[in-house]
């Protein structure tokens, strides 16, 4: 190139090479400010994983897909993500909700990959009903089979979800204890034991154990039986 002009349209100037495309030219700056966008309540997504036609995307982020779902930022941000079958299970601050997802892969004649449309691929937030959420302890978070365990230290309960619902555990015969020490705890440490089928969950030091089959079976330092 010479200064604004171009010495020719055809790569290496060869007569069969491909010809160079010009687009718009730029005539001046944008008026707008760029800043840094914190995305504390949005979901986003990779590229395709397909072992059968070997594509893996999993490390583009390709932002020109618009690849951004945003959720309801009046819950607070996203604290914890579990991906299920057909949607991800999604534990803001303040809300319990799913995202619907879809796995499905276009692929061309020859045998690439490319990404669906964003609703199918990121689709509807359903939030459930009960006022409840994970606080600001995603590490309370536990799974075992289709149960969920975890905590709302703002509320003062401990939850377990499952295909029967969401249901406050914490309210058989501990209800009291967790309202005064939850708040007051620094660390929320869930974890599942499958030997004993107990949920624990360790407030800085003291821990309580609830066991699966009876309802009303907490245990703590003192092993302590509520019947």
């Amino acid at each position: 190139s010479f200064g604004d002009g171009v010495e020719s349209f055809k790569i290496r100037d060869s007569i069969i090479g491909k010809p160079m495309n010009f687009g718009n030219r730029v005539f001046t700056t944008s008026g707008q400010l760029y800043k840094r966008a914190h995305r504390f309540a949005d979901l986003t997504y990779s590229g395709v994983f397909n072992d059968e036609s070997n594509v893996n995307k999993l490390n583009e982020f390709n932002l020109g897909l618009a690849n951004f779902k945003p959720l309801e930022d009046l819950y607070g941000p996203i604290e914890r993500l579990h991906a299920r079958r057909t949607d991800i299970l999604t534990l803001q601050e303040d809300k319990i909700s799913y995202v619907l997802q879809g796995k499905d892969l276009l692929t061309d004649a020859g045998g690439g990959g490319a990404l669906t449309s964003v609703p199918t691929v990121l689709g509807q937030q359903i939030a459930r009903d009960e006022e409840f959420g994970i606080s600001k302890n995603p590490e309370s978070y536990t799974k075992y089979g289709y149960r969920a365990y975890f905590s709302d230290k703002a509320r003062g309960v401990i939850l377990r979800l499952s295909n029967d619902g969401l249901e406050p555990i914490s309210r058989y015969g501990m209800e009291d204890y967790f309202k005064d020490n939850l708040a007051a705890s620094t660390t929320v440490i869930g974890s599942y034991d499958s030997y004993k089928k107990e949920y624990n969950v360790t407030l800085n030091h003291d821990t309580i154990s609830f066991k699966e089959g009876a309802q009303a079976w907490v245990s703590r330092k003192s092993y302590l039986q509520e019947t």
